[in-house]
């Protein structure tokens, strides 16, 4: 008998550590720590420059980024510190409902019912074990309990239909977890004549890659409620090379963060690092 599985990554009951509702709130708290983490790195004498928290202004890019500078004695140069923070859902619903396609067509009903019903025990265990853990959250009991419940409906009657339903409530938790990925690094910028901040790094690398990077600050907005000015960071990957491997490389537009960005509203019940 072939193994059963449902490609996810909960199929083992593998423990998750939920942060409930409030995921989007320390997510921008993270963030605001990394950039208290950049300012203790920076000398005391050094004439600092705190760009602050910037998030993308593409609502469909849920990301942020700290920064904290500091420029040359004449004035010429800036380097900046940079700490980004992007959110992103393990599995989009589309991708989701395609896989489900694809297992049901693959895995013979019989198979499958005789390997969820033949195991209905041991996956009993598993369950009193992940209850009685105080490591795991209350998102994550509350889905097994689920999952318990709705495996032990498909084995009462087993049928293509409550098979289809059980394995989409398994493979459909990806869609509600956020996966946290998380980058930082330093750069230099150079004035131009527009009195734009610029960093210009490469080519390098096999596909020679070019990053490109600008600093622009903008005058004070006299309604804001924060007073100072303003800054947009805008990023773009460009390849030099586009043949071979370096052909199914990812090119990346140019991404934009700012101080008025979007904040994210995924309502993700669970989270992965």
């Amino acid at each position: 008998m072939g193994r059963f599985t449902f490609h996810t990554s909960s199929h083992r009951w593998h423990v998750d550590y939920p942060k409930g509702d409030r995921l989007m709130r320390q997510l921008w708290v993270l963030v605001s720590l990394a950039g208290l983490v950049l300012t203790v790195a920076i000398p005391a004498s050094a004439q600092v420059v705190s760009l602050g928290t910037l998030r993308a202004i593409d609502p469909k890019d849920a990301a942020a980024v700290t920064v904290e500078c500091e420029k040359s004695a004449d004035g010429s140069q800036m380097t900046c510190g940079f700490v980004h923070v992007k959110v992103s859902r393990v599995k989009t619903p589309e991708a989701a409902r395609a896989e489900l396609e694809n297992n049901l067509k693959q895995q013979p009903f019989e198979a499958t019912t005789k390997a969820v019903c033949g195991n209905e025990k041991d996956f009993a265990a598993q369950y009193r074990d992940l209850a009685a853990s105080p490591r795991v959250g209350e998102n994550q009991k509350a889905f097994v309990s689920q999952a318990m419940q709705r495996m032990r409906a498909f084995c009462a009657k087993p049928s293509p239909q409550t098979l289809r339903e059980f394995s989409w409530f398994m493979l459909s938790k990806e869609t509600r977890t956020c996966k946290i990925r998380t980058s930082s690094w330093r750069e230099t910028f150079i004035q131009n004549a527009s009195r734009v901040w610029v960093s210009n790094r490469g080519p390098a690398g096999t596909c020679g890659v070019i990053n490109v990077s600008t600093l622009e600050e903008r005058p004070m907005d006299p309604n804001a409620k924060t007073k100072g000015p303003s800054w947009i960071f805008e990023a773009q990957k460009i390849l030099t090379t586009k043949t071979g491997a370096c052909g199914q490389a990812d090119e990346e537009g140019k991404v934009r963060y700012a101080i008025a960005g979007v904040n994210p509203t995924f309502g993700c019940e669970f989270m992965e690092f």
